[in-house]
């Protein structure tokens, strides 16, 4: 990923010198007139602030609320206006425009179908190949670039995913004029400079040497290597080391020129300017901008792989263990998406999630205990993850393997789910108020081919679900017999307490 902004990263060391920064206080006025004598009290924040909240928990006040139960989910959320207009450029890229007149801000994309997935035979090309289109374009090197982008207070960047490559351009309206010549150099006139590559390349081989050595890393990573085998989806976007070594700059090149085409494009923009100014921007800015339409290539979908593998990645004295359970689930478009999104939440996608109150809260194993489902253009994964001692690691899938068996066998009640629902809608809520946001989720509709209304209609939809329709997704997706678990630890203490859950598998971690 590349990305070039004008905000400053918080400075932790400052926040924390802050906390000590002194209160001063007047010790007393004797006259208007002698204002300018004061004396003061010097009294140091943290001081003030220890003393204040030590009062607070020795002397809690009463109160009227009964916490005992959360309160009833009453308020309706009311769904975004979300209408866009939808054009097409002279080189037939559609356009999608969502008009934001709350601010003189403005949020563009241009998102092109194509991503880690059309990695080929070098994991890892896309990623790079993106990184490289930032360090340097028109006639401007990666200094002189970024130096201009941070001119214009604006943030510009580009970045693979495992289905798209997505270019973002944040900008005071006031600075299009400028702005768009910036993402369209970045676009059709990268320099592809062979010094760049090899940073590029250095420092994403420093990334994954490092990344080796994190065990929630290396069991993310070797679940999505055996869910997928060598499916496009089954390796990391970052790539491999071997692969990262072997990438040239002819090959992101050619790349570029096959991947990074009209064809596979689309612009979105949401923000404080018209259909008619935007589209003349891009106009000027991508004049010329063509390509050979590509040749169709059937996809290659993921199937399911079998249920109960277990494997353990051998890290011999490690004592932190992590934890990755899972398996291939759905995509986006499936009719059972939304279901399995709410059944995701209730299980570990917030804090008051099952799995998270059974591991944390309850058994004290972990910090956090988490799932999470993959919304891809083809079927994603789904995950529960968590990290724990090597002497609960038994223990600890086994509650998982619990809490998965009472959500595929057991209807949620009513009190329950109507959390949950809740929780959605205000999450929703929170989602679509930025033009940043409101482009996001027209981003989705668009990829995914969704209906115009999609998120008009989705709060409603995640009322409307019963018991029985979670029931009859959470038997498809969240049987733990199903469930491929990696485990990254000491091989030696951990064989025999897992051998329970089934046939282990000890792969040496490099």
């Amino acid at each position: 990923m590349s990305w070039i902004s004008s905000r400053n990263s918080l400075d932790c060391a400052s926040l924390c010198k802050e906390i000590e920064a002194p209160l001063i206080l007047p010790k007393h006025i004797h006259s208007k007139s002698e204002e300018s004598k004061v004396n003061y009290t010097v009294i140091p924040l943290s001081v003030l602030l220890r003393d204040r909240y030590t009062n607070i928990f020795n002397n809690p006040q009463p109160t009227l609320i009964d916490r005992s139960h959360p309160p009833p989910s009453t308020q309706k959320f009311t769904p975004l206006p979300l209408a866009f207009e939808q054009t097409r450029l002279s080189n037939g890229v559609p356009l999608y425009l969502i008009p934001h007149q709350a601010q003189p801000f403005l949020s563009l994309r241009l998102l092109l179908k194509r991503g880690a997935r059309n990695d080929g035979p070098l994991p890892g090309l896309a990623d790079i190949t993106c990184d490289l289109l930032s360090a340097g374009a028109g006639s401007r090197d990666a200094i002189t670039f970024a130096a201009d982008v941070e001119r214009l207070g604006a943030n510009l960047g580009v970045e693979a995913s495992r289905d798209v490559i997505r270019l973002e351009l944040d900008t005071l309206t006031r600075f299009l004029p400028e702005a768009i010549p910036l993402a369209a150099d970045m676009v059709l006139r990268p320099l592809f400079d062979p010094d760049e590559l090899k940073r590029e390349r250095k420092q994403k081989l420093s990334t994954l040497k490092q990344n080796r050595s994190e065990p929630d890393w290396l069991a993310a990573t070797a679940l999505r290597r055996t869910l997928y085998g060598s499916n496009p989806y089954g390796h990391p976007i970052e790539g491999e080391k071997d692969s990262v070594a072997r990438i040239t700059i002819e090959d992101c090149k050619n790349f570029h020129h096959q991947q990074i085409i009209p064809a596979h494009a689309m612009f979105i923009v949401a923000g404080d300017v018209t259909v008619d100014e935007i589209q003349d921007r891009l106009e000027a800015g991508f004049s010329g901008w063509r390509g050979d339409v590509p040749s169709l290539i059937a996809p290659v979908i993921p199937q399911p792989a079998a249920g109960g593998r277990l494997l353990i990645l051998d890290r011999p004295g490690s004592a932190h263990t992590a934890i990755r359970i899972g398996r291939i689930g759905l995509s986006r478009k499936d009719p059972e998406a939304i279901p399995l999104l709410v059944l995701n939440t209730l299980l570990g996608d917030y804090f008051n999630s099952r799995l998270n109150n059974l591991l944390r809260e309850s058994m004290g194993f972990t910090y956090e205990a988490w799932s999470y489902v993959e919304m891809t253009v083809d079927p994603g994964m789904i995950v529960v993850g968590t990290s724990v001692r090597a002497d609960r690691v038994a223990k600890t899938v086994g509650a998982i393997f619990g809490e998965l068996d009472r959500i595929a066998s057991k209807e949620v009640g009513e009190e329950e789910l109507e959390i949950v629902k809740g929780y959605i809608a205000g999450r929703q809520a929170l989602a679509s108020e930025t033009p940043d946001q409101i482009a996001g989720m027209v981003t989705t509709i668009a990829l995914h081919d969704l209906p115009a209304d999609y998120y008009r209609t989705f709060i409603e939809q995640i009322r409307s679900l019963t018991p029985e329709d979670l029931l009859k997704t959470a038997k498809r997706f969240l049987r733990s017999e199903d469930m491929t678990v990696v485990v990254a630890g000491d091989a030696e203490k951990l064989r025999s307490e897992l051998a329970p859950f089934g046939r282990v598998e000890i792969v040496r971690s490099k």
